[in-house]
């Protein structure tokens, strides 16, 4: 179950890398009704059968030869027919796990803020504190804060405000899948 998430973040890595290289492009809608619950419906099955496949292609120690990676490709393909996606699968899923992190990360700065504030208030009341300690403490916060922020703001922006809609419809489902209580 944690190589799940892991492998969720690692998408989310992967896609937030993209950003900046595709920051001109206008992002389009990619989802459409129905492609969350596929995607949750097939995910935890698909991941095992990539995951043997991996395993597979990865004990043999050495560089692939040209008729095992077409070999290795028409494996995949078997496996993204076997669940009825198709080659968009891969994108639709990046969308989707970054979006659901867009919306996590909405959650848990909600919770986090009052909190910062509250960090903030006792870094200027603390007696035991110069006003120098204060400064580079309250900058500390503040910077980082932006920058967790400003990286929100590439995220969302990476993700059109229609799928966005579709992924929130399903946020409990998608918690369920890429969170799982272990």
């Amino acid at each position: 179950m944690c190589k799940k998430a892991l492998y969720a973040l690692g998408i989310i890595f992967v896609s937030s890398a993209l950003i900046a290289e595709d920051a001109k492009k206008p992002v389009q809608p990619l989802l459409k009704k129905g492609d969350v619950e596929k995607f949750c419906e097939n995910y935890p099955k698909m991941s095992k059968d990539f995951e043997a496949l991996g395993m597979k292609y990865d004990s043999k120690k050495k560089e692939a030869t040209v008729p095992e990676a077409l070999k290795a490709s028409q494996e995949v393909q078997d496996i993204l027919k076997k669940y009825s996606v198709d080659q968009g699968f891969f994108e639709k899923m990046a969308v989707i796990i970054q979006g659901y992190a867009v919306l996590r990360y909405d959650q848990e700065m909600a919770k986090a803020n009052p909190q910062i504030a509250d960090a903030l208030k006792m870094i200027e009341t603390n007696p035991n504190l110069t006003q120098e300690m204060r400064d580079q403490m309250r900058t500390r916060i503040l910077e980082a804060q932006r920058n967790l922020s400003e990286n929100q703001k590439k995220m969302r922006e990476a993700v059109h405000p229609k799928d966005m809609e579709i992924i929130k419809a399903k946020l409990p489902q998608l918690k369920k899948l890429l969170e799982p209580e272990d």
